[in-house]
């Protein structure tokens, strides 16, 4: 009987779990997490803190997935070394495990905040269900808060607050917001629709301190601004960490791994955030953090480890699909046009301002489909997509 051990249970560690135990009725399976809790769906913790679900909505499933599937769960727990030399892990508790395979989905951890603060703060990051909770619980209608990162994270959990009646200020560093999604000129019509519903934006601009006055907030920026709030969020990205390990990994913020999500180690693969794969959409190997790749990836680890290397990865591109207020966007692939670059791509614009849309594409000069950006107009969301993984 073999010993099929995952470390990570995020969406790309559960569906590696649920697909080893189809292809394998027999053997050990082990998921093992650092949180307190059963497999859930990190991108619904928006809407647990705007409190459309609530706890048993993320969770209830996923414990029969794990009873009815027959995996040991372990909860709480962290993966401090791997031995590659007897094939095992070694866990806080000190315990000891054997694996025959071992996959790790661990993610990433939520960059910290650089400005400084004092430790019992209202500062918050969102990567998990507490962090959720903390922020689910501290903000009340009528508070303010205050946001430092650009990306779409920061996104979804302001318009969380914003719809339970919390002021938000988004303070971005960069000349945009989602400047790792999409260019100036689509960020601009996303800004916009946010400013007429009172949210406030500040570009160019970062936090430099912040101060504790009793039961409110002191935030200075490097532009001199002064800010009063209850609280702030931070999303300034995530980042994986390399475990501890006998033998060398080939990592680089995050995992390389082959064309079957397999490490530099025989018996280790790697699926999720923490893998470096291939991005087709910009030709080059890097992380590509998204949940429904997380699981796809997980599936082919899983099928993998099972059958040996029969199911092979060529790599992705990203996609996010994302509503601001009653406006919907998708965006897939190349975000922009960069200077050094305008000898080799071209641009398609389209607005129409009887169905308030907007499409964006971009193409390299052979003809070739690389990127696209679509709002309240996306029929062709899924042809786009097709059109550049082919």
């Amino acid at each position: 009987m073999k010993r099929f051990v995952i470390i990570g249970c995020g969406n790309a560690g559960f569906k590696a779990a649920l697909k080893i135990r189809e292809l394998d009725v027999n053997s050990e399976i082990t998921l093992i997490t650092d949180e307190k809790y059963p497999p859930y769906c990190r991108c619904l913790l928006t809407y647990f803190i705007e409190e459309k679900i609530d706890e048993n909505f993320l969770f209830e499933n996923n414990i029969e997935l794990i009873k009815k599937n027959k995996i040991n769960f372990i909860f709480n727990n962290k993966v401090e070394f791997i031995n590659n030399n007897d094939s095992s892990i070694l866990l806080s508790d000190r315990k000891k495990i054997y694996y025959d395979k071992l996959l790790i989905a661990t993610g990433g951890k939520p960059l910290e905040p650089k400005f400084p603060y004092k430790k019992d703060s209202p500062v918050f990051t969102l990567r998990n269900f507490d962090d959720a909770l903390a922020i689910r619980e501290h903000f009340k209608r009528g508070d303010t808060c205050v946001f430092e990162g650009g990306g779409l994270v920061s996104l979804k959990t302001l318009l969380a607050l914003y719809m339970k009646g919390i002021n938000i200020i988004w303070i971005v560093a960069s000349s945009h917001i989602l400047s790792f999604l999409i260019d100036k000129e689509s960020a601009k019509i996303i800004e916009n629709i946010l400013k007429t519903e009172n949210i406030s934006i500040f570009l160019s601009d970062s936090i430099e301190e912040v101060i504790k006055n009793d039961d409110t907030l002191l935030i200075k920026t490097i532009k001199n601004r002064e800010i009063k709030a209850n609280g702030v969020v931070v999303g300034k990205g995530v980042k994986p960490e390399l475990i501890t390990s006998e033998h060398f990994f080939d990592f680089d913020n995050g995992y390389f791994v082959n064309e079957y999500l397999q490490s530099n180690n025989e018996n280790i693969y790697v699926a999720g955030d923490c893998a470096i794969i291939y991005d087709k959409s910009h030709e080059k190997k890097w992380k590509i953090p998204l949940w429904p790749l997380a699981g796809k990836q997980g599936i082919i680890a899983g099928y993998n480890m099972v059958n040996g290397n029969k199911f092979s990865y060529d790599g992705d591109i990203p996609v996010n699909s994302f509503s601001v207020f009653d406006n919907f966007i998708i965006t897939g692939g190349k975000k922009k046009i960069d200077e050094n670059e305008k000898d080799l791509y071209f641009e398609e614009k389209d607005f129409n301002y009887n169905k308030n849309s907007f499409t964006k594409k971009i193409y390299k000069f052979d003809g070739r489909l690389k990127g696209y950006f679509l709002l309240n107009d996306l029929k062709d969301a899924g042809k786009y997509y097709y059109d550049i993984l082919k």
